[in-house]
């Protein structure tokens, strides 16, 4: 697992765009130890890494479900499945670029969504994780209704 410090501002940050996201309940919840699955990249208008975000397959699975209002049950199928379906997926991608204000700079600085990785054995998932791990991190929890717990790392170092 990824270390990381738990942030109460960004875990009330998530559930306020959550919540005005999906149009469902989501309060703060707990943080638990987990490893990350899916893994977004943030760059600057310079192509620079500004940020990561990630989280484990069943919080990718969640917020992907929760998008569209796919029914809970595929969302435990797929855990099962251990491997995030290709619509959750893209949902999944979605809310990871809407979540860019969960990431942006203080400065003011653009920037965007480059990529997400899912799986170890997705290309250049190992080196996200890496370079995810070399930044300051925070963590966010919270539990959408009908969908369940989720949880975040943000790896973010601006200056």
């Amino acid at each position: 697992m990824m270390s990381a410090s738990l942030s109460g501002a960004k875990t009330r940050e998530s559930v306020e765009l959550f919540h005005s996201l999906f149009g469902l309940d989501v309060k703060a919840a707990k943080v638990a130890a987990f490893e990350p699955y899916s893994i977004a990249r943030y760059v600057d208008e310079d192509g620079v890494t500004a940020a990561f975000l990630s989280c484990d397959l069943a919080t990718a699975c969640r917020l992907g479900a929760a998008l569209t209002h796919i029914p809970s049950g595929r969302v435990s199928e797929a855990i099962a499945e251990k491997k995030i379906p290709d619509v959750l997926a893209e949902n999944l991608s979605e809310v990871f670029n809407i979540g860019v204000s969960l990431v942006s700079p203080p400065d003011g600085r653009r920037i965007v969504l480059d990529r997400v990785v899912h799986g170890p054995e997705s290309a250049q998932f190992e080196s996200f994780a890496v370079e995810m791990s070399l930044r300051p991190q925070s963590a966010a929890a919270f539990e959408i209704s009908r969908y369940g717990n989720c949880q975040l790392i943000f790896g973010v170092q601006h200056g």
